[in-house]
């Protein structure tokens, strides 16, 4: 399994230590991407040249592990690469190559620890809200939260509150 992830999550080694507890067989080959944040928070990350940088570490992913067929994406602004990154990713393993969000793998876990201590909250079926009509956001500095955070979401923010801590 490849795992692509920031510089700092690929020296903590945590995904490599995790695997190993629930499936000691699976092989981990990371691979540091610490170009990908800037891309992604510049707004660069469906631009023509954002394929460069995205070939560079999965090609040395490959050469390190071509018999992958998976990858775990290990940073929240990883998926908005999606497209170029699966683009990519089955043009040098010349088969598709699954792309796995660990963001969405995370949220559906909370979602079902949540359910099973009776925690999701309830609302007004009879009014229809988009998910972030509930969302409060919380920041200590604010500084390119609402525009970062509606490239993810897809819309803006309803609420972004600064906070000092």
């Amino acid at each position: 399994m490849g795992l692509l992830a920031t510089t700092g999550t690929v020296a903590s080694r945590s995904y490599i230590i995790e695997t190993e507890k629930f499936f000691p067989d699976i092989e981990v080959v990371q691979e540091a991407c610490p170009m990908w944040v800037p891309l992604v928070e510049n707004n660069e990350h469906l631009s023509e040249g954002a394929d460069y940088f995205v070939r560079q570490p999965l090609h040395r992913l490959l050469e390190r592990a071509p018999q992958i067929d998976a990858v775990v994406l290990g940073c929240t602004h990883y998926p908005l690469l999606r497209p170029t990154l699966q683009k990519v990713a089955n043009d040098l393993w010349g088969h598709p190559v699954s792309l796995v969000d660990s963001a969405e793998a995370m949220a559906a876990s909370t979602e079902k620890l949540l359910a099973m201590q009776d925690l999701l909250a309830r609302g007004d079926d009879s009014v229809e809200l988009h998910p972030t009509d509930r969302l409060r956001c919380f920041v200590t500095d604010e500084a390119r939260v609402a525009d970062v955070a509606a490239r993810f979401l897809g819309r803006p923010l309803p609420q972004v509150d600064l906070v000092d801590l």
